[in-house]
């Protein structure tokens, strides 16, 4: 099986390869960890042990399909030397270098082993890697929608849904706003509610206009061909009414005043707005779909018409305006204009287009700088890609490319890499709260909120246009992942109703729009959903030449005229491993030339096995990654290909104990059940998200503040214990031997073994298909230790202190990003200020000499309130001035002596400057009251501007103090406290006693026996001696504020036998209460396997025992019985009778030491 994850130390260019569509990381495939020590691990130190375990434990890849180098580490993050060695030097050597097979050769299989070492204690890793041929592919095209028919009945229960809520829409509903802003008749209807109701509204009506200009492509439909040609006509005269080319749908705050929010966007005036030219792309872009779907001129003269309208606004702007009106959301304003001048041919077009191009944006983000993309808004930002890209394709098409304009399809490329590389999850889906965070910390930021279905949708547009760019693999596959995880992820396929945050948090489930327009709220999700599913067809097969390329394994039929060639498919690969294809001739004639390409798919496990009628191709192998079968086709020719399939773990790069699971393309989740799903809570604008996190019996209430991006503390269930004597890596190396099918289900469905989930979920846990799982709780991604983890001080207190800092955040806004500076609470108001970027910090704002700006902040009057403020350090002597009301809270010259490029500082505010200056407001279109003061910001003085700040802007509250431990249940005898003493009184014959600690403050840190540890999981103790007493200290959320209890634990009076005397144990599960022995505390102790190390199959070996001053009986056990089997067990050796090819590990105990061995059966 394959472990996918990133690489701790890859470059970014590494994962350009993302083959197998797995944006996180899709990694090579590991063999078994296989210690290399003297026979055995006891000789060593743990440190040692420890860090060459971790070490190889994060030698892991993030693809599996390469082209490329690969960088490899030589020395590991905890002091370990790494070596290497390919089994085909040729073609991958042993220092990563990648020579690719010459276009036409057969694509090479290479194995690359790691060895992790430090002295004589070693560890390898093997992992399996394709080197793809040169591709012969080249420029791909795309077939039209009437070309390709569904076949199979989950994507066609998901399009006709689609079409259905379709059909459901009132034109003159739609039009209201419209004809409101044209001074038309609005005939007393009113526009649909939620975001269609506001300064948004129209945004939907684009996303409409597509959506049936598909459906009609795609599959005739009579009804939606006449709404879309009453819709374009309406329109038309809300157009030639205005008589400028205007058309608009949202509310009008000055009655006359139609391009309000425009001139606000461009500083003219002050008022109402949100993001207009993100508006003006949807409807825009509808028009001309309309017109390349149906054929429909009108809808392109209207498009025509307000295409000027735009070039009369844009081509006025100065710089300063242009970086203005950029600052905030405007969608893909270039891509539709470039998408118009390839229909109109008009150069104003053309002209309008570039203006909404950010080259600076562009090749900042293609340098691939640390955290290029933080702070981003993610759908702000693919979208500006997707325009750049167009440009390329346009100009290409209409022979005006120059060698500058080459550049946009370079950084487009670069941009793609970076996403899906540092910030995709298993499902190919981005972003948290709406954002990009910093690189490669996916974990960290896994909420309620992620993978805003937006983001997925834009960044498969993007896949498919470079894909036909470049034909580049890496693209399809990444396609196929996304569409069948993320978008069909986002819908309830047999109502049609669409999803906006898709949660990676474990124990949350989805939220789904309405399928009732009058019940909608139109969010943009909404409208993009309304998209997806009209267009199902679109990329499951290409031309090229004389070739049909097959790129997705799902039912359906292409017709390709001009071949006289029709292709049916027959697949489904949640329930087969094999797709048929029947070969027939359009017309019934014969087959002109032709070849047919299928998609090696980098989630197969072996090789593929293609048949033309029912006899083997032999011969056939896959170059580029596409087995292409060239033959005189006859009508009726039937040709299969076999992909077998197996469990994938996938990991993420910030976490090496956190995994994911994906069965072909298909990614699993466990079923968590329906607990408080009727509970939500507010996730912005007419939006909301799971209230609580349900995982088993455990729950957390978990409320959203505005900007959030970091991850809840896991509950403790989230931590998955195996059960067998092996490590996390081994475990998960071989995943397939514990995700297995359950075969009882009667659907895909996966039962998890080996782990503790018996015992904490009610049966266990299930793994059924992600997308499907659209009415209850589900989970992900797991954390995985065993019975003998340690915690890590360090962790455990780096993710105290980042629960805290968000626990603490009250509000947050992002300076010099207008669209949440303007936003209903934050209502930015300012004189002489300037927006701006910085390469790696994000936007930016600062007021210039004698300006100012100004934002609300939600605070809580009851707690201390501070802001925190993020600045550059090349700003350096200049002056920020901060005020509430007319009090000055800071004057703050910087002068910053650290080596970071920003960083972040408090500003407090004094309790009695708050409180006299707090008011209430109930922002527009919400029902909650808040609390908010405003806050100033100035320059120093009227001759020198501000310095600036940077990214986000939060409003924090103090830390809680509360130091009190509320419970103390252990899971054996009776508990008593008196004092802040509990007392544990166990019944005789208890060998171990596992207590759970329920400290006040959730983010508060918990200390036994001076030992920092993890308050949300049992820790557990050995009672070989009694009574056990423990030192604890628990600190509030502050970390200062400590108070001091003693735990003891007895055995009930009339049992005890042993020494009164209260003997010590650390807090940790690892470490007991045995004491040393005077006989033995001096002398070296030690055990060890000895004897061969490999066996052939059907054979037996036998191996014993070696014991340095140890005494007692040997006790020997084997981790996989299905390989190997332990026969004639004594105190000094056994006998192992090999059963099946492959590596076991071989214990031996011997009272408290343990020594292993790996045995290879050949």
């Amino acid at each position: 099986m394959n472990v996918r994850r990133y690489q701790k130390w890859a470059k970014s260019g590494l994962a350009i390869m993302l083959a197998g569509a797995m944006m996180v990381g899709i990694a090579a495939s590991g063999g078994g960890m296989t210690a290399q020590a003297a026979e055995t691990e006891s000789s060593d130190t743990v440190s040692t042990q420890k860090a060459v375990t971790s070490d190889a434990a994060s030698l892991l890849f993030t693809e599996k399909h390469i082209t490329s180098d690969l960088t490899l580490p030589t020395i590991g993050a905890s002091g370990t030397t790494i070596s290497w060695k390919s089994s085909n030097p040729s073609v991958l050597s042993n220092e990563g270098k990648v020579t690719r097979p010459k276009k036409g050769a057969a694509d090479e299989e290479v194995t690359l082993e790691g060895t992790v070492k430090i002295g004589d204690y070693a560890k390898t890793r093997k992992f399996s890697f394709v080197v793809l041929a040169e591709s012969e592919m080249g420029p791909t095209k795309e077939f039209a929608l009437d070309q390709v028919e569904l076949l199979d009945d989950y994507y066609l229960t998901a399009q006709n849904s689609d079409i259905e809520f379709l059909k459901k829409f009132d034109n003159d509903r739609l039009l209201s706003r419209f004809r409101e802003t044209a001074g038309l008749d609005t005939k007393g209807i009113a526009p649909y509610g939620g975001w269609e109701d506001g300064w948004l509204g129209g945004h939907s009506v684009g996303h409409y206009l597509t959506a049936i200009a598909q459906a009609v492509k795609a599959t005739g439909n009579a009804d939606l061909k006449e709404k879309s040609k009453q819709l374009i006509e309406g329109l038309a005269e809300c157009q030639n009414k205005l008589g400028t080319g205007f058309i608009f749908g949202a509310k009008i705050e000055t009655e006359g005043y139609v391009e309000k929010q425009f001139d606000i966007l461009e500083g003219k005036t002050t008022g109402k707005t949100w993001v207009p030219w993100y508006n003006m792309h949807k409807m825009l872009t509808g028009l001309v779909d309309t017109y390349k779907y149906t054929g429909n001129k009108q809808a392109l003269e209207v498009a025509k018409k307000l295409g000027d309208w735009i070039y009369n606004r844009v081509s006025k702007w100065d710089a300063g305006t242009q970086g203005r009106v950029l600052g905030t959301e405007y969608g893909g304003m270039n891509d539709c204009l470039y998408e118009l001048y390839l229909c109109t041919r008009d150069s104003k077009h053309l002209e309008a287009a570039h203006k909404f191009d950010q080259p600076n944006l562009y090749k900042t983000v293609a340098k691939g700088g640390k955290n290029c993309l933080n702070g981003k808004h993610a759908n702000t930002t693919i979208p500006k890609f997707l325009g750049a890209l167009k440009r390329y394709v346009v100009l290409e098409q209409t022979g005006e490319l120059t060698k500058d304009d080459e550049a946009y399809l370079t950084n487009v490329e670069k941009f793609f890499d970076i996403a899906v590389t540092r910030h995709a999850y298993i499902t190919g889906g981005v972003s948290v709260m709406e954002h990009f965070r910093k690189d490669n910390n996916q974990d960290g930021t896994r909420t309620q909120t992620n993978c805003e279905s937006c983001c997925a949708h834009n960044m498969l547009k993007m896949a498919k246009e470079l894909y036909k760019v470049t034909g580049d693999k890496k693209y399809a596959d990444y396609y196929e992942t996304t569409l069948r995880n993320s978008i069909m992820g986002a819908v309830k396929s047999e109502s049609g109703a669409a999803a906006y945050f898709i949660p990676m948090a474990t124990g949350y489930f989805k939220t789904f729009g309405n399928e009732d327009p009058a019940k909608n709220m139109f969010w943009c999700c909404t409208g993009s959903g309304m998209e997806n599913f009209t267009k199902l067809g679109d990329s499951i097969y290409f031309h090229a030449n004389d070739t049909l390329i097959v790129n997705q394994y799902v039912s359906s039929k292409v017709t390709w005229e001009e071949k006289n060639l029709v292709v049916t498919q027959k697949s489904d690969v949640t329930k087969s491993d094999k797709a048929t294809f029947t070969v027939n001739a359009k017309d019934g004639s014969t087959i002109p030339s032709a070849a047919l390409a299928l998609r090696v798919p980098d989630w197969m496990h072996g090789k593929a096995v293609v048949t033309v009628n029912g006899q083997e191709e032999k011969a056939a192998f896959s170059s580029g990654g596409y087995i292409l079968l060239e033959r005189e086709w006859k009508d009726g020719d039937v040709v299969t290909m076999e992909y077998p399939m197996s469990v994938d773990a996938f990991g993420l790069p910030d976490n090496n104990t956190v995994f994911a699971f994906r069965y072909g393309p298909t990614v699993l989740a466990a079923r968590l059940g329906k607990e408080k799903m009727a509970s939500t809570t507010w996730a912005g604008a007419n939006l909301t998200a799971p209230l609580y996190k349900v995982v088993g019996d455990q729950n957390q209430k978990i409320t959203i503040k505005y900007g959030e991006s970091k991850a809840a503390t896991p509950l403790g269930n989230e931590t998955l214990t195996i059960q067998e004597d092996m490590s996390t890596i081994e475990f998960i190396d071989h995943i397939d031997n514990y995700l297995v099918k359950d075969t009882t289900s009667g659907t895909l469905a996966f039962k998890l073994k080996g782990t503790n989930a018996d015992t904490t979920f009610n049966g266990g846990l299930q793994f059924v298909p992600f997308n499907k799982l659209n009415d209850e709780r589900y989970g992900i991604y797991w954390y995985f230790d065993t019975k003998y983890t340690e915690s890590d001080e360090k962790q455990i207190l780096t993710a105290k202190e980042n629960g805290r800092l968000d626990a603490s955040i009250l509000d947050s806004t992002q300076p010099g990003y207008g669209q949440y500076e303007r936003d209903v609470i934050h209502q930015l108001q300012e004189k002489d200020s300037v927006a701006g970027t910085i390469t790696d910090g994000g936007s930016t704002r600062y007021a210039k000499a004698g300006g100012y700006f100004t934002y609300n902040f939600i605070v809580n009057p009851d707690k201390g309130n501070a802001l925190l403020c993020q600045f550059a350090k090349e700003d350096n002597g200049k002056t920020i001035k901060v005020m509430v009301g007319d009090k000055q809270i800071a004057s703050k010259k910087l002068a910053y002596d650290g080596t970071e490029a920003f960083y972040t500082e408090y500003i407090n505010i004094p309790d009695d400057v708050l409180k006299k200056n707090v008011k209430k407001i109930v922002p527009e279109g919400d029902t909650k009251e808040y609390t908010v003061v405003s806050v100033r910001f100035e320059s120093g003085s009227d001759a020198e501007d501000s310095a600036r700040l940077v990214g986000g802007l939060y409003m924090t509250q103090s830390f809680s103090d509360q130091a009190v431990l509320n419970t103390l249940t252990s899971s054996a005898g009776e508990v008593s406290s008196a004092n802040d003493t509990f007392t544990i009184v166990v019944p005789k014959g208890t060998t171990s006693v596992a207590l759970k600690y329920g400290i006040a403050d959730q983010f508060g840190l918990l200390y036994v026996n001076d030992k920092l540890v993890d308050d949300t999981k049992q820790q557990t103790y050995e009672l070989t001696a009694a009574p056990l007493s423990l030192k604890v200290k628990v600190y509030a959320e502050d970390h200062k504020t400590v108070r001091d209890y003693s735990v003891v634990i007895k055995v009930k009076e009339d049992d005890v036998k042993k020494d009164d005397t209260p003997k010590n144990n650390s807090g940790s599960s690892q470490n007991t209460a045995t004491p040393k022995s005077s006989n033995t505390s001096k002398k070296k102790v030690s055990i060890s396997i000895t004897g061969k190390k490999s066996v052939k199959k059907g054979k037996t070996i036998t191996l014993k025992v070696k014991k340095k001053n140890v005494k007692g009986k040997a006790k020997w056990s084997v981790n996989k019985k299905k390989l190997a089997k332990l026969k004639k067990k004594s105190a000094t050796k056994v006998v192992l009778k090999a059963r099946k090819k492959g590596k076991v590990k071989v214990t031996v105990k011997v009272g408290k030491l343990k020594a292993t061995k790996t045995i290879t059966i050949k």
